[in-house]
């Protein structure tokens, strides 16, 4: 019993985790991953609505990583958030601007060809 007020279950290693494994648990709203690197696959069923599973985090970044499968039989409302991932750095935004830029003026001036 995940007790009173929002609980979340943080995994800091890599984890495969299937509706099975909610055996038991009650009152938990959140699955997380713990970092960037947390590689995070879960199935939810029955056993994770019952457990009060309503939210899951992903913080992994990477190009390939978490994965999560939710069964006809979880009928309960979840909110998934995705990890984010940060944007360009400003001398890199110039750059791939500038690079639109000439490859644009060069198909204008390939047209009048």
């Amino acid at each position: 019993d995940a007790g009173a007020g929002t609980d979340t279950l943080h995994f800091v290693d890599d984890a495969t985790v299937v509706d099975a494994d909610f055996t038991n648990i009650t009152n938990l709203e959140i699955v997380s991953g713990e970092s960037a690197t947390t590689d995070l696959d879960l199935t939810l069923g029955a056993l994770a609505m019952a457990a009060g599973v309503s939210e899951v985090t992903f913080t992994h970044t990477g190009s390939a990583g978490d994965t999560v499968t939710i069964g006809s039989d979880f009928t309960s409302a979840i909110k998934v958030n995705l990890g984010l991932v940060r944007g360009r750095k400003s001398h890199d935004k110039r750059a791939v601007l500038k690079e639109r830029t000439q490859n644009l003026e060069a198909k204008k001036a390939m047209k009048y060809y």
